[in-house]
């Protein structure tokens, strides 16, 4: 509705008569459309339309709103350092869950193949507590999804953001020095709890401080490096 205005401009004046009432139509029949938009612009051809509706006593529909004003928003260094910083979280993210793949046959202690076999010492999974070790990351990663919701309205973005490099430091120093399949299934879940809280808190913060013009595509660095 706010375009049929400019209907006439397209040579659409028979089309936009059905929508107005006789005066409205009778003011468009008497503009040479295009002529007058260049000369007096849309604003002109509203007030020419408000002015007859009023004298035939119908209802003019409103115009079209302005766009807003420009926020002046400048895109900064430390916008795209700040977002390069918690980028690191989607990194660990995509790291996390994918690493346990290529390293399956090293775990379970078949050298078959491109497989290595583990240090001495190290309790070696079977088929079985592999695939726990595997899964359980996604239960950590819900429970971090929804604690990292409440934890950004009470802490803020930011430092949830910081705060998950916690649990990332004991999940991977812990997995570094374990030689138990039971502790690293642990250790698993709580690296999936971190990742959980960076991936619902990442997309909010980056949101937040990126510039209108640049929110879709630092939005996207989200993703990319999760992949």
């Amino acid at each position: 509705l706010c375009g049929l205005p400019l209907l006439p401009s397209l040579g659409l004046g028979r089309l936009a008569s059905l929508r107005y009432c006789p005066a409205q139509r009778a003011a468009f029949a008497t503009m040479d459309a295009p002529q007058d938009l260049k000369r007096s612009g849309q604003e002109e051809l509203l007030g020419s339309i408000q002015t007859s509706s009023s004298a035939g006593g119908c209802a003019l529909l409103d115009p079209p709103p302005l766009p807003p004003p420009a926020s002046g928003q400048r895109a900064s260094a430390a916008m795209f350092a700040a977002v390069g910083l918690c980028c690191v979280s989607p990194l660990l993210f995509g790291f996390s869950l994918s690493f346990t793949s290529p390293t399956q046959t090293t775990m379970e202690g078949d050298a078959a193949g491109d497989g290595m076999l583990p240090p001495p010492g190290l309790r070696e999974f079977t088929k079985d507590t592999e695939g726990w070790y595997a899964s359980l990351f996604n239960v950590g990663a819900v429970i971090g999804a929804f604690s990292g919701s409440a934890l950004s309205e009470r802490l803020g973005r930011k430092r949830t953001l910081a705060f998950t490099a916690l649990p990332h430091a004991v999940a991977w120093v812990g997995t570094a020095l374990s030689h138990n399949w039971v502790m690293l299934t642990i250790l698993r879940i709580l690296n999936g709890w971190a990742v959980g809280m960076g991936s619902a808190v990442t997309p909010c913060y980056i949101g937040e401080i990126a510039t209108t013009g640049l929110r879709g595509a630092l939005g996207a660095a989200n993703q990319l490096s999760v992949t």
